[in-house]
């Protein structure tokens, strides 16, 4: 995992010792919030407001205290084209048992 402080995604470079035709594997560059707030030109308050509304990419939590944004998400948004992943509904534990006959 790479963290960047730039706002460019760096392909990883092939071993000398890899064929010619291998194919180069892409890193995910990751941002932390002054840079996703520079690039897109919102604040922190909104781009949690739209988080919470499914329009803006959910940040990664890497521990308790850091959390950061795939820098490709990002770059979908500012381009128009991200989309919030589908999840399923997940029923609490405690839904589960009420639900019990």
């Amino acid at each position: 995992m790479k963290i960047s402080n730039r706002n460019t995604a760096t392909p990883a470079q092939p071993s000398p010792s890899a064929p010619i035709n291998a194919p180069v594997t892409m890193t995910e560059s990751f941002l932390r919030l002054p840079e996703v707030m520079a690039m897109v030109g919102l604040k922190k308050s909104a781009i949690y407001e739209r988080i919470r509304q499914r329009c803006f990419p959910a940040q990664v939590k890497l521990s308790p205290r850091v959390s950061v944004w795939r820098l490709s998400e990002v770059q979908a948004f500012i381009r128009g084209e991200y989309v919030a992943p589908v999840t399923r509904p997940t029923l609490s534990i405690v839904a589960m048992q009420e639900q019990r006959p």
